[in-house]
Order: structure tokens, then C-alpha cells, then sequence
């Protein structure tokens, strides 16, 4: 009898197969966690992140170094260049400059940088206008200053025709790295001693062509304004006691007198109808673009207004 409660107690219950409504049937509740799954979830990839023995903690600090590093790791973008001009270097080859300032303060002037720039674009700067002329043609010369004045060169930049721009020109022309058209920087004339307004350039064909012109005074004076009179297509010549008579004052249309004139050349000139006047006649003439009437700037003896061949009948 007690085996066979044994046998009974050893044997395993039957197997039996869920029917169809026991799968159907929701999990009882009580074999679900405690907690919410998300929660769950959180929780155990905090634990992961925090306590894992493999991974340290994410510290600010630490997290902006691994923001770093992964920046290095990234493929550098290639820095763009700065855009430069290229200026050919013979972009003012054959041109030909007379540089002059005057009384200018024009800061922006520097005549060793304006050199060095024209040097640099293929230009070349001659002291004379008389080199000038020989090494360069006609329409490559040009006469450089801040703005018009009253000097040598400025006059007989006027009197060859030869354009007189700004220095501004040529900055332009370096910084562009291009030719520029230089009308725009012409500079003006002159000022009018009859009105006291600042003359515009105005073209001209013919200026002192062919004027047949006395210049009374010293050498030095001859030596400067014989050339200008010369680039005006004048026919300057010197006088002085040897030549002063009736032959050689007849041939001239006007006398230009440096200070003080003979007694003999003031009688010859009245005889002979020959105009003296002094050498603002000539500066105005080149302002204005024209040859200006003899009886505004007549030459004045200590004596008298005597060179005025009007008042002389």
C-alpha cells in the first residue's frame, strides 16, 4: 500500500494543451514588473551609462571634448584665397611723365611713391620736357601733379599740349590693375587773374605757331621760358645789347621783358610797334588757351608806362 502511494506521488501530472480562450486571455497583472516598462528601460540604460564598469561618466566638460573630437575627425573645408589684382608690369610701357607740385599741400601727393608706381608699371619719368620729347611720342607724354599751379613745367605742359592729370590717375590705374581713361582727371588750366575764376582746359590746335618772341633778361630767365615758348611753336629769341636794333626788333610780333628793359629797346620797340609786356602775358595766354590781347599785361618802365605801343601815338 505505501508504494503505491509513492509511485502516485512520483508521478508527474498530466500535460494539458491551453485552449483556444486561455490564449486569448490577458496576462495577469500580477506577473508584469512593479514598474513601467519606459521607466524600466530608463532606468536600466542610466545604470549602463553610470555604473557600467567599461564607460565613464558624461561630464559637460567631457562631453564638450568629444563635440571637439569629432569636429577634428571631420574633412577640413578649404579656406578660400584672398582675390588679388594682377597689374601687368608693362601696362605704361612707352609713356613718358614730367612730375611737378608747386605750392600744393595736397597730403595725398608723395612724389617718391608715384615714382616708384610708374616705375613699377613700365613707365618712365623724365626731368625736362626737352628729354621728353625725345624718347617719347606725343600722345604717351603726360605732366603729373595734385592740382594746377604756377610752376615751369606746368606751363609748358600747357604750351606743348601735353595732358596735365592728377596723381590720382595713376593710383587708380594701381589699384584697378587696369588702364584708365585719364579725361577724367585733367586738371584745369589755370586761374584768371581778369576774373579770378579757375579755367577749365580747353583743346587747341594752334597756340603761339609761328609768334615770333623777343625775351629780354638774364640767362637763367631765357634758359626757362625759351623752352616753353618753344613748345608753344613760338620763335623765341634772346635779346640783349649786340642784337637790340631796328633789324631784329622789326621781325618780332611781341617782347617779353624779365625786369628791367633799356632806354634803347623801349625806343626801337615804340618806333617799330612791337608790344613789350611782362611774363604773366604769357601765363595767361596759357590759361586761357589763347593768345590774350598785348595791352593787359604791358611791360612798365620805371620811367612810365612806356611799353604799351596804344599809348605811344
Amino acid at each position: 500500500m505505501r508504494c503505491v502511494v509513492e509511485d502516485q506521488k512520483l508521478r508527474k501530472p498530466p500535460v494539458t494543451k491551453p485552449t483556444v480562450a486561455q490564449k486569448r486571455a490577458p496576462v495577469a497583472l500580477k506577473n508584469l514588473p512593479s514598474e513601467p516598462v519606459a521607466q524600466t528601460r530608463e532606468r536600466v540604460i542610466d545604470s549602463s551609462d553610470t555604473n557600467s564598469p567599461d564607460r565613464e561618466p558624461q561630464t559637460p566638460l567631457r562631453r564638450v571634448k568629444s563635440f571637439k573630437l569629432r569636429l577634428a575627425t571631420l574633412p577640413a573645408k578649404p579656406i578660400p584665397k584672398p582675390v588679388s589684382i594682377e597689374i601687368s608690369p608693362k601696362m605704361l610701357e612707352n609713356f613718358a611723365f614730367i612730375i611737378t607740385s608747386g605750392q600744393s599741400d595736397d597730403t595725398t601727393f608723395d612724389r617718391y611713391n608715384i615714382v616708384k608706381t610708374l616705375q613699377r608699371l613700365g613707365g618712365t619719368v623724365y626731368r625736362s620736357f626737352v628729354d621728353m620729347e625725345k624718347s617719347a611720342r606725343k600722345e604717351n607724354r603726360f605732366l603729373l601733379a595734385p592740382t594746377y599751379c604756377r610752376t615751369k613745367k606746368f606751363f609748358q605742359g600747357l604750351a606743348s599740349d601735353v595732358p596735365c592729370v592728377s596723381h590720382k590717375w595713376i593710383e587708380g590705374m594701381a589699384a584697378k590693375g587696369k588702364k584708365l581713361d585719364f579725361s577724367s582727371y585733367r586738371l584745369p588750366a589755370g586761374k584768371s587773374l581778369m576774373t579770378s575764376k579757375i579755367l577749365p582746359w580747353t583743346p587747341r590746335r594752334t597756340l603761339l605757331d609761328d609768334w615770333v618772341v623777343g625775351v629780354y633778361g638774364s640767362d637763367r630767365f631765357w634758359d626757362e621760358w625759351s623752352v616753353t615758348l618753344a613748345a608753344g611753336r613760338a620763335k623765341p629769341i634772346h635779346l640783349h645789347e649786340q642784337n637790340t636794333n631796328g633789324n631784329t626788333i622789326g621781325q618780332l610780333n611781341i617782347i617779353i621783358v624779365e625786369n628791367v628793359a633799356t632806354q634803347q629797346l623801349v625806343d626801337i620797340s615804340l618806333a617799330k610797334c612791337v608790344q613789350m609786356v611782362t611774363l604773366e602775358w604769357l601765363f595767361q595766354t596759357l590759361i586761357y588757351g589763347h593768345i590774350k590781347s598785348e595791352t593787359y599785361w604791358p611791360y612798365m618802365h620805371p620811367s612810365g608806362l612806356v611799353g604799351d605801343v596804344s599809348m605811344s601815338a
